[in-house]
């Protein structure tokens, strides 16, 4: 009995594990530079951050990260909303941010070359730019908050 037991916890454990991965949203797109301007607009404001600066905060959350640009300066928060940079920053629950898929970011790092990644407000959208390649189509949370 006692290895059936244990097989079925197994099984149980792992459709879990495996149902939880294929219904995660992937959020954010990357694009060359050149057709991040043409599709979403030019940039109205960017603000700079060092590559390893911001693959440290990506160390700090599990599957999303979300930015926004307040007063010439960018916040950062983790999957549950708290902030991640810069530290002793307070943000509302009704504060709208831009959420991006950790695996996306990753891929954005992993394309561009450079030692700044650019968080760039354009007139609908924030983005990320590194080196030649620009990351959009991330989600406003809320509403969507993963």
């Amino acid at each position: 009995m006692s290895k059936n037991y244990s097989f079925i916890v197994s099984l149980f454990f792992t459709l879990l594990f495996s149902y939880s991965i294929s219904y995660s949203q992937t959020y954010g797109e990357i694009f060359s530079k050149s057709e991040a301007d043409q599709e979403f607009g030019s940039v109205l404001e960017s603000v700079t951050m060092s590559k390893t600066t911001l693959q440290g905060l990506l160390n700090q959350t599990t599957d999303y990260i979300m930015f926004k640009i307040v007063n010439s300066k960018v916040i950062v928060l983790d999957e549950e909303r708290s902030v991640i940079y810069p530290s002793g920053t307070s943000v509302d629950s009704e504060d709208v941010f831009s959420m991006f898929s950790l695996s996306v970011v990753n891929s954005l790092l992993s394309q561009g070359t450079g030692t700044n990644v650019y968080v760039e407000q354009r007139s609908e959208v924030l983005s990320l730019t590194y080196g030649n390649y620009t990351m959009e189509i991330g989600a406003s949370c809320p509403p969507i908050c993963d």
